[in-house]
């Protein structure tokens, strides 16, 4: 029989972060990549909420930005941990957190 495979860590949060920044990434974890309206819309807070909580969670580097390639003034935030290969995208030499 073959071993289970591995069951990758669980996300978490940082402490002492501010609870918009944790529900944003709560958000962020059920849900997979979203953009700034999609997580407006998912999380209900107002626009400026949410782009403080994402700057939050960028500096703790728990959260990672990609440029969405069909429309390049918007961004997917995605949960760094979630992401194969330390943070780092398959395709691309630079690393996610740099976007």
């Amino acid at each position: 029989m073959d071993a289970p495979a591995p069951v990758p860590p669980t996300p978490s949060v940082p402490e002492g972060l501010p609870p918009s920044a944790r529900h944003v990434f709560d958000t962020l974890t059920q849900r997979g990549p979203l953009t700034h309206k999609d997580l407006v819309l998912a999380t209900g807070m107002p626009g400026r909420t949410v782009r403080y909580a994402v700057g939050r969670l960028r500096e703790a580097g728990v959260i990672g930005a990609r440029c969405n390639l069909m429309d390049c003034r918007q961004c997917y935030f995605f949960v760094s941990q979630q992401c194969p290969g330390n943070g780092q995208s398959p395709f691309v030499k630079t690393p996610w957190r740099m976007l």
